[in-house]
């Protein structure tokens, strides 16, 4: 049986579990790759705690693809990449 003091615990750490995937969600949603080390960090700390909530293979296809995202958006910002349709 839990006590008050673990279930006000867990509604507070979930309340603030839901404000950082929120934030998280926001940031690739907007493909704000100034914020990705945030997401990095979050997806990071997530298999950390845990792992069994994501395959350790899936974990790394996440992170791979955000980083190659984030390399293409840079390239496409300096000029090294033309996007559909541009000559």
């Amino acid at each position: 049986r839990s006590t008050p003091l673990l279930i006000d615990s867990y509604v507070e750490d979930s309340w603030r579990l839901r404000v950082a995937s929120a934030r998280v969600f926001c940031i690739v949603k907007n493909r704000d790759v100034r914020h990705f080390e945030k997401v990095v960090s979050f997806l990071d700390a997530t298999y950390r705690l845990l792992p069994r909530l994501v395959a350790p293979i899936k974990h790394m296809k996440i992170l791979f693809g955000l980083k190659t995202m984030v390399t293409h958006t840079d390239r496409r910002r300096r000029g090294f990449i033309q996007k559909a349709g541009e000559s």
